[in-house]
């Protein structure tokens, strides 16, 4: 009779460590379709004055070390000039315990056919406090011009376990998926 429990205790505890296993990654950083470069309009919403391609994120619980890490991948389609404010991002964190890592961005321009990517300087990424809570980063895309590609990834750590909020709809259309 005392052999079930300690059987029940030992397949829990086989189900409990084992990895578990995560989606893969729906887009790499710098895998731009040359399809997606060369639109010049969104035959679903022609007035769209950008598309979201991916926007993507990851939510880790670090329970043993007391912090949540969470991961943003985007990337954005600039049609027209209404779009350029796309490529200005801002990103909060709070001020006590939590900080920003791993900022890389691109901005994919064409140039006579072919793709030309301007890189993220992280030296113009500012750093500013909004309030004694809370502090953001801002990020300003370069090379930004009708028909470029935006591309930005990110990671927030915080001392809180938080779950950021996060947006299914946008006032732009969302060509593939979004998921967190």
């Amino acid at each position: 009779m005392n052999f079930f429990p300690k059987l029940l205790i030992f397949f829990l505890s086989l189900i409990c460590s084992m990895p578990l296993l995560a989606q893969p990654t729906p887009m790499k950083f710098g895998d731009i379709k040359m399809s997606d470069l060369k639109m010049e309009k969104f035959e679903a919403d022609p007035d769209a004055a950008a598309i979201i391609l991916g926007d993507f994120g990851e939510v880790d619980f670090e329970l043993g070390r007391g912090y949540t890490e969470y991961t943003r991948h985007r990337r954005i389609k600039i049609l027209n000039k209404a779009g350029f404010d796309w490529a200005d991002i801002s990103i909060g964190y709070a001020a006590r315990g939590g900080k920003i890592i791993n900022i890389k961005g691109m901005t994919y321009v064409l140039d006579g056919g072919k793709m030309v990517e301007h890189k993220l300087d992280k030296k113009t990424i500012i750093d500013e406090e909004v309030n004694k809570n809370y502090n953001q980063k801002k990020i300003s895309m370069p090379a930004v011009k009708e028909g470029c590609i935006i591309e930005y990834i990110y990671t927030v750590i915080s001392e809180n376990y938080i779950v950021p909020d996060w947006y299914f709809q946008t006032s732009e259309p969302i060509l593939h998926y979004t998921e967190l």
